[in-house]
């Protein structure tokens, strides 16, 4: 059989319960504590750099707002750009136009014989100086008095320089009608000897005319 606990053990027991109350207490309290101190050790720093990042927020916003108030406005100018006047140039002086070599006044006219004499001076009395066939044209400036002989103009082309103010009996061109060429008077200055008519024989070469 137990015995049943006495009076002492059973006050000591009524004790003993109250202290171990305490220490469980005092233990909660000190989790509580500790946990507390985790806390602010880690919410303090987030406060502080969120402080100090408002901070720094508000500084720069300060500062941009200060910047801007005291900002010149700028003045856009624009430079006037320098356009060249234009220089009136001279208007050059018409020159005469220079005769062009083959090309010389007067009217052109074909050779109308198989081959012709061109004579010094309007008449046959005048020396030859040369020869013209069929296949020759050249220019005419002149006549003479009575418009039966034509002068030959200058600035002919190369082939009948020589035969330049020379004369050629009109029929030998074939013109029929009245030539309108400015009539030239010759003053005499010495009776031209006349030529020896050469008597024709019959060959293949033909005899000149004029």
């Amino acid at each position: 059989m137990s015995e049943k606990p006495s009076s002492s053990q059973a006050e000591s027991s009524s004790r003993r319960f109250p202290t171990e109350i305490v220490v469980a207490l005092l233990s909660l309290i000190g989790v509580g504590l500790t946990a507390y101190f985790s806390y602010l050790q880690t919410r303090a720093p987030l406060e502080i750099s969120l402080q100090a990042t408002q901070t720094a927020e508000a500084r720069a916003t300060r500062l941009a707002l200060s910047a801007t108030s005291t900002k010149k406005p700028v003045v856009h100018t624009s430079t006037p750009t320098l356009t060249q006047t234009p220089t009136k140039s001279k208007t050059p002086t018409p020159s005469a136009t220079p005769t062009v070599a083959g090309r010389p006044d007067g009217l052109r006219y074909c050779v109308n014989a198989f081959i012709v004499n061109v004579r010094v001076g309007p008449s046959t009395q005048y020396g030859v100086v040369g020869n013209l066939t069929s296949d020759d044209c050249l220019y005419f400036d002149a006549s003479n008095e009575d418009g039966t002989w034509l002068r030959i103009s200058s600035n002919q082309p190369e082939k009948y320089e020589e035969f330049e103010e020379a004369w050629l009996y009109r029929e030998l061109l074939g013109l029929s009608g009245g030539v309108v060429l400015p009539a030239v008077t010759l003053t005499p200055t010495s009776t031209p000897t006349p030529s020896l008519t050469p008597t024709p024989t019959l060959t293949s070469t033909p005899t000149p005319l004029g």
